[in-house]
């Protein structure tokens, strides 16, 4: 594009019958009333260019398909040398750990740490550290429907902002695998 000005792609499902003014209701609605004045430089219809997304025009989800989601958070801390016990198969003192079952929305959730152990703490060196993970409660599913991100930690800087953990759905409703992200 010529210096200040931009070069604006847009696409759409409309196929060969899409006219100019339906496209361009469309930026506009998405972009403001600036896209009214955009200057068509090229039009190319492209037939099965893009992947057809029959209705409801989006992807299954958890809430779709009635599944809950699991929060868990595993404390632990790494031993010191008198640790009494000694440290688990992980090298790691076991510090305890909580399931918090929600509905499957964005939501800030929180881990209570009901089960943490304080009295565990003399047998770990360094601050006590937290494990979130993430995963469908397998309530419709027998498999995991979710990949998820976690959260590994001093359980201080969890406690002092939110983690933000994002999640991506394995299977549709059909429990057939969706394709990988790009």
């Amino acid at each position: 594009a010529p210096a200040g000005r931009h070069l604006v792609a847009a696409s759409c499902l409309l196929g060969s019958g899409a006219d100019e003014r339906a496209v361009r209701g469309q930026l506009e609605r998405l972009w403001g009333g600036a896209a009214r004045g955009w200057e068509l430089l090229r039009r190319d219809d492209i037939p099965h260019a893009l992947p057809a997304l029959p209705p409801p025009l989006r992807h299954a989800s958890p809430v779709r398909l009635s599944e809950r989601v699991i929060v868990a958070g595993m404390f632990w801390g790494a031993p010191n040398a008198a640790a009494k016990p000694p440290a688990d198969e992980m090298g790691q003192i076991p510090l305890g750990e909580d399931f918090v079952e929600v509905a499957p929305e964005n939501a800030t959730i929180t881990v209570p740490a009901a089960s943490f152990d304080p009295a565990q703490l003399p047998n770990v060196e360094g601050a006590p550290q937290v494990l979130v993970n993430v995963y469908s409660a397998r309530k419709t599913h027998e498999d995991n429907l979710l990949s998820c991100g976690i959260y590994e930690g001093p359980v201080a800087m969890a406690q002092k902002q939110a983690v933000d953990i994002r999640c991506d759905l394995i299977y549709d409703e059909n429990g057939e695998p969706l394709p990988a992200a790009p």
